[in-house]
């Protein structure tokens, strides 16, 4: 017997579940919303300068500009089983080879469409901390320890670049100590300062022995 035809207004059945190689590749495709924060930077100068404003009570620290020489080297191999050679290039090489490798990452990633996995990007920025006097003289003159002023710019610069907070950058039985020297980058771990109370009139009065009289307290003019 042949099957019973099926109503013509009856409408075809979709499967509308997700396969398990669709699903398997939503899964992947899915990021972590703190890996979609991109890091900008180029805003790093700028949130360095804020921070040695206000945690650098000394105003030591100076931008720092660096400027790349003219004459570089390259050295390439023809083949993989050449010997390397190296030579100068100059300002009309620069431009060649800077556009041959921006075309050569250009054709790697399809124009920016295919990810580059385990690269790694290397930014450099400088800054300089200056002193009034020679190291010497800062030492012995002005009695000031150097290493402990270069550590609170070293601390303020790694908890900027790593985003972490800068105790967890100390070892633990170091904390103390920097917090002792420099009270403004850990402020919770800084010693408080104990203020000392003046007694009030009448419990100084309490305290002073019976045989004084109040007429002896009096202040001759």
């Amino acid at each position: 017997m042949k099957p019973a035809d099926a109503p013509k207004d009856a409408a075809p059945k979709v499967d509308t579940a997700p396969k398990e190689d669709e699903k398997r590749a939503g899964e992947e495709a899915q990021v972590p919303q703190d890996e979609l924060e991109a890091v900008y930077y180029t805003k790093v100068p700028s949130v360095l300068e804020k921070l040695f404003d206000e945690l650098d009570t000394d105003g030591a620290v100076r931008p720092t500009i660096i400027n790349t020489g003219d004459g570089w080297t390259k050295r390439e191999f023809k083949s993989l089983l050449s010997d390397g050679s190296v030579r100068t290039l100059d300002n009309d090489a620069l431009v060649i080879e800077k556009n041959r490798a921006f075309d050569l990452l250009d054709a790697l990633t399809k124009s920016g469409a295919l990810p580059i996995d385990y690269a790694s990007l290397h930014v450099i920025v400088a800054s300089t901390h200056c002193f009034d006097e020679s190291v010497m003289n800062t030492l012995i003159q002005d009695n000031i320890n150097p290493i402990e002023k270069l550590e609170r710019t070293s601390l303020i610069i790694a908890g900027t670049v790593h985003q972490q907070p800068i105790a967890e950058l100390i070892k633990d039985d170091q904390v103390e100590r920097v917090a002792t020297y420099s009270p403004n980058i850990l402020p919770e771990y800084a010693p408080k300062k104990e203020t000392l109370a003046l007694p009030s009139s009448s419990s100084s009065a309490a305290l002073l022995p019976a045989s004084v009289s109040a007429e002896k307290l009096k202040v001759k003019k």
